[in-house]
């Protein structure tokens, strides 16, 4: 295989992976950013790989971070080597 042919490989698998996380195919455990709401601060944790980097009131702007953040990870070909 050529580094040509690699190259294609992985483009695919990106573009194939994007799709599933827009259409919500993909299993939210293998995406590194995600929130979950904390019931005694009241607030929404938004996470990198279980560890938390950022706090807000707003659930529907972490989701938004959160969707951004896993769309920018599978563009950059950062999940393609891990699967």
């Amino acid at each position: 295989m050529t580094e040509e042919n690699i190259d294609e490989i992985r483009k695919r698998k990106m573009q194939e992976m994007l799709e599933q996380h827009h259409n919500n195919e993909l299993p939210p455990q293998i995406m590194p950013w995600s929130f979950r709401h904390n019931q005694q601060t009241g607030y929404c944790e938004i996470l990198q790989k279980e560890n938390m980097v950022a706090l807000t009131l707003d659930p529907k702007w972490a989701h938004l971070v959160c969707d951004l953040l896993n769309s920018l990870t599978i563009a950059q070909g950062g999940m393609v080597d891990e699967q």
